[in-house]
């Protein structure tokens, strides 16, 4: 006789003898293959001839009413689970139903519960996967998101979002001003704010969340090319000279003890330049000569330790 409570499963080979026991009670049973798509009539059985089904009804008072909507469209998704979904008329449900039979059978079906997740969500999980960027790059992104992103997209349910409401939400940013009439954000920086929130996106595309990503071919505004501007020997040096006056003011001072106005007020030339008085040589004013002289920069001059600059060789290692 055959087993019923458990089962073997035995393989022999030359020279070995392999038991395998499978302790269920009953077989496991077989994932079921997507599709299977069909419009259930939850109310009635036989529509022609008045039929209820009992589950369908409740008595409410003296009156028996339906349970919630007549139509039920039951399939089976890519994953393998029985779902629902639920409407009034039954057109709605056979064109949802058609629906689903193209989705399942090209493998592009999307589950209308999961598409339902919002923004803040998704931006928590997309932050959490950017374990290969740098700690700035972390930073400059979090700082758009919290700044130009969630406070417009944060409650949104990603399945809700089109292609048209990004571009306008683009065309808000750009249109934003300063009470001076100026942009409030420049190209570049809505260019940093698409990037982020595009990512967001993207990431909620390859979590089987949304079928497309709906910020993809949004138009940006140009970017200005500018020309790099370069101090001259005079500038570099009254801009660290006004660092070494600065330091000498606010030496061994707090925070509540400086003299702001002397701070502010210089006397100035014909030429309409601050006339600098002389101080000591400070930190502040070595690090911007330093700095203009080598090129390095800010996150490479922070990084220097004592045994990267080589005086007698007159050599700087740049190693981070």
């Amino acid at each position: 006789m055959r087993p019923t409570a458990n089962t073997h499963d035995v393989k022999r080979s030359p020279g070995v003898l392999s038991l395998t026991v499978n302790d269920s009670a009953t077989p496991r049973k077989a994932r079921r293959k997507p599709g299977n798509v069909k419009v259930f009539d939850t109310h009635y059985s036989d529509y022609r001839r008045r039929i209820k089904r009992s589950s369908g009804w409740k008595v409410v008072g003296e009156v028996e009413v339906p349970k919630g909507l007549r139509y039920q469209v039951r399939y089976v998704d890519l994953a393998g689970a029985q779902k629902y979904e639920s409407f009034e008329k039954r057109t709605d449900a056979e064109a949802r139903a058609t629906t689903l039979v193209t989705e399942l059978s090209t493998g592009s079906h999307i589950d209308r519960r999961r598409s339902e997740t919002t923004v803040g969500d998704v931006a928590t999980a997309w932050k959490n996967s950017l374990v290969s960027k740098s700690e700035n790059t972390q930073a400059n992104y979090n700082s758009m998101l919290n700044n130009h992103v969630l406070p417009d997209w944060r409650n949104r349910e990603v399945g809700s979002i089109t292609h048209g409401d990004v571009a306008a939400w683009v065309a808000v940013l750009v249109g934003k001003k300063k009470g001076d009439g100026t942009p409030a954000l420049a190209a570049a920086s809505v260019h940093k704010a698409w990037i982020v929130f595009s990512g967001v996106l993207d990431f909620a595309v390859d979590d089987g969340l949304i079928r497309a990503n709906p910020a993809a071919k949004v138009s940006l505004p140009k970017i200005v090319a500018t020309g790099d501007v370069y101090l001259t020997h005079a500038e570099v040096d009254r801009l660290a000279r006004s660092a070494d006056y600065l330091h000498s003011l606010r030496a061994n001072l707090t925070r509540a003890a400086r003299d702001r106005d002397a701070e502010k007020t210089m006397e100035r030339n014909g030429e309409g330049l601050p006339i600098v008085p002389n101080a000591p040589a400070s930190v502040d004013g070595l690090l911007i000569r330093f700095a203009s002289y080598s090129g390095l920069r800010v996150g490479e001059l922070s990084a220097l330790q004592v045994r990267d600059v080589d005086l007698d060789k007159k050599l700087i290692h740049v190693r981070r």
